[in-house]
């Protein structure tokens, strides 16, 4: 688990989840939360485990003091446990079920889209193939979901 401030600006931060295991992907989310317009800050979990593990404050978290996250930001596809999987899971838990979840997929195939719907995501983002783009892209849902969890 990591931790990364994506604003210099201290009033109200906000927390974001990142749970993505492909380091070139975790880079560039992080460079476009870097610029997004509301003070925040990031941690990232690297499988759906550890994420369960963070969220649910057990394991090596069980004496977690920081709040819940304000938003997750979550890959489809993860070692050992499918995005809408994940979902549904950390759905599951009562205190968890007002956290927005995005789920960001290189894929925009319907069925999977409403399979994480269903399970309870809040969003659904595919990822643009253009690094700027992707980049915009990431900036402008970020904002969004910080904005509307005030």
């Amino acid at each position: 688990m990591l931790a990364y401030n994506c604003s210099y600006e201290r009033m109200n931060p906000r927390t974001i989840l990142v749970v993505e295991d492909d380091p070139n992907d975790e880079n560039l989310t992080l460079r476009a939360l870097r610029g997004v317009n509301v003070p925040c800050s990031v941690v990232v979990a690297r499988s759906g485990s550890d994420a369960l593990d963070f969220l649910l404050r057990r394991g090596s978290f069980a004496g977690r003091s920081s709040a819940d996250p304000d938003v997750v930001f979550l890959d489809n596809t993860l070692p050992g446990i499918a995005g809408n999987e994940l979902v549904t899971k950390i759905r599951e838990s009562e205190h968890l079920r007002g956290i927005p979840l995005v789920v960001f997929s290189g894929s925009s195939d319907e069925n999977l889209v409403a399979r994480c719907l269903s399970a309870g995501a809040s969003g659904f983002v595919e990822k643009p193939m253009d690094m700027g783009d992707y980049l915009s892209t990431l900036r402008k849902t970020a904002e969004h979901w910080l904005s509307a969890t005030n």
